[in-house]
């Protein structure tokens, strides 16, 4: 599936992690000096296809990932932070209300194309 990941973005554990957008699961890229000590991996499992999330934020604060849904009908939530690296609680998945929109009833997806975390700390 082309388009497999959506931006890249630095989580509170130094790696880098690519939010699935055609592929699988969540891209996470540990770097190191040498590119043979390069980790990569691939977390959680949603399916090929479907232009999932949009790309995402880090919440500095907390050391999470928010991930905005394009198609999908949840926020992902990535926790960054290094004591989370194997806990099961790392990826979670928030419903998100439909929200009035302008677009025509036919159009599913493309729910929101980003966001940020705003200066009251709400993402």
């Amino acid at each position: 599936a082309p388009n497999k990941w959506y931006g890249g973005i630095r989580g509170a554990d130094g790696a880098v992690y690519g939010m699935p957008y055609n592929a699988p699961g969540v891209l996470r890229v540990v770097p190191a000096d040498d590119a043979d000590d390069v980790r990569v991996e691939i977390l959680g499992d949603y399916g090929v296809g479907g232009y999932k999330w949009h790309g995402g934020t880090l919440h500095k604060k907390e050391g999470k990932i928010y991930a905005f849904p394009s198609h999908a009908d949840s926020l992902l939530v990535v926790d960054t932070c290094p004591s989370m690296e194997r806990s099961p609680e790392r990826l979670v998945r928030l419903p998100v209300p439909e929200a009035p929109s302008v677009r025509p009833a036919n159009i599913k997806g493309y729910r929101w194309a980003g966001g940020l975390v705003g200066a009251d700390g709400a993402v």
